[in-house]
């Protein structure tokens, strides 16, 4: 619970904030077709990076300090759309890697398999 409105919430509406702030440089113009969007528009990775950068930092203490939390594969996601936002595609790569390899459902499901007693294991199959 900790980690959920210490770290991830907070880090949550800072990205939030960011998308919008990007957003806002780029108003919809209604004789155009419209842009789903609208942040993939930015060339100036320097838009938000401020806000983006304290995001990442909130994340990093909230992984560090909380890592047995069930928020911690939460905030590796989030800390790769922060840098996808920043425009630092090669981290955001490396933080989505990291989610998919580390926390992927049939890994997580071998890891309480492998946590069970022979008597909860024989109760589950």
């Amino acid at each position: 619970m900790t980690a959920y409105y210490n770290g991830y919430f907070n880090a949550d509406e800072i990205i939030d904030a960011a998308i919008l702030q990007i957003e806002a440089k780029h108003p919809d113009n209604f004789q155009n077709q419209l842009v789903i969007y609208p942040y993939l528009l930015d060339v100036d990775s320097n838009t938000a990076a401020g806000t983006l950068n304290v995001a990442i930092e909130k994340l990093k203490k909230d992984i560090y300090l909380h890592q047995a939390s069930h928020w911690v594969d939460d905030s590796y996601f989030q800390m790769g759309k922060s840098q996808f936002l920043k425009k630092d595609f090669e981290k955001a790569e490396n933080s989505f890697k990291y989610v998919v390899q580390n926390y992927s459902a049939e890994k997580m499901a071998k890891e309480k398999l492998k946590k069970m007693s022979p008597k909860q294991k024989k109760k589950s199959c």
